[in-house]
């Protein structure tokens, strides 16, 4: 997992890409501390993550469409609406969120500040990453201190119908890329594997039809049942692929869309072809500007 693109530079903070203009879809990476071949997230550790990310998705109007709890790493698949949500709706999740022992006026400044925060990808992985490192730091046989995420999480832009198809694909085959299990359906910790035994998953409805609407064209299904059956063939079917793209690529789809996004983004990365149709805009410019 740490192999980085050819041509990526690694001395700079590269900006965030996160489009507010347009419902977004991302594959998002975050890594624990430790070295590649440390496992800190076994059994319970992975079902709580499960837990508070069910818990803090209330909280924000972000969509997890597919996932994946591996011992040292978690991917999701999520969207970030366009549109704000409403300030009473603001309210509705943030009072929820605190189990009603916290309050917002729907025409405070505060509430102004949280329908922001509400679509925002860096926000919800704040409270995420955060909440789970308080519950590892708490629970250890020894108390631990510090850090329990290796860094900024990763964030690629991708776009809908064969590119989001394949991202969810790839995440959803991930432990049988490790060689933890042979089926993909087989390891608890992932969406598949939740679709599978009808459990409850961190995908919610919304975020069912969402991604029935951006993939179903392309796997040429209009109802969901036939979409999971769909989806299952082509993640049996998925060859390894170079999984650099999808985990460090800036952004992934047709070269129209990845043009499309660097240009509004005012950005000139390199755009490298990795599968049929699918290019990648990678990291290899060496300022911010």
């Amino acid at each position: 997992m740490g192999t980085s693109l050819p041509g990526a530079t690694t001395t700079m903070r590269l900006p965030r890409l996160k489009p507010n203009d347009r419902d977004t879809w991302h594959h998002v990476v975050i890594h624990a501390v430790g070295t590649p071949f440390d496992r800190p997230f076994l059994h319970e550790e992975k079902t709580m993550f499960l837990a508070i990310a069910r818990k803090v998705a209330r909280l924000f109007c972000i969509d997890i469409a597919a996932y994946s709890i591996m011992s040292n790493h978690v991917h999701l698949v999520v969207r970030t609406p366009a549109q704000p949500p409403s300030p009473d709706e603001v309210c509705r999740r943030y009072a929820d969120f605190h189990r009603g022992q916290k309050r917002l006026d729907p025409h405070s400044p505060t509430c102004r500040i949280w329908q922001a925060r509400c679509r925002d990808l860096s926000w919800f992985m704040r409270y995420l990453e955060h909440r789970f490192a308080v519950w590892y730091n708490h629970t250890r046989p020894v108390r631990r201190r510090g850090a329990v995420w290796a860094g900024r999480f990763h964030n690629t832009i991708v776009e809908g119908g064969e590119a989001l198809g394949k991202c969810v694909a790839y995440v959803e085959r991930n432990a049988v890329q490790a060689r933890i299990v042979r089926r993909a359906e087989d390891y608890q910790f992932s969406s598949l594997s939740a679709r599978v035994r009808g459990e409850n998953s961190l995908c919610g409805p919304d975020a069912e039809r969402l991604l029935l609407a951006a993939i179903g064209e392309w796997l040429g299904v209009h109802d969901l049942e036939t979409l999971w059956r769909r989806l299952g063939e082509v993640v049996a079917a998925s060859a390894p692929g170079d999984g650099r793209y999808w985990t460090y690529g800036r952004i992934v789809g047709s070269e129209a869309f990845v043009a499309a996004v660097l240009q509004h983004a005012g950005w000139r990365d390199r755009k490298v072809p990795f599968g049929p149709g699918l290019f990648a805009a990678c990291r290899c410019r060496t300022d911010d500007s």
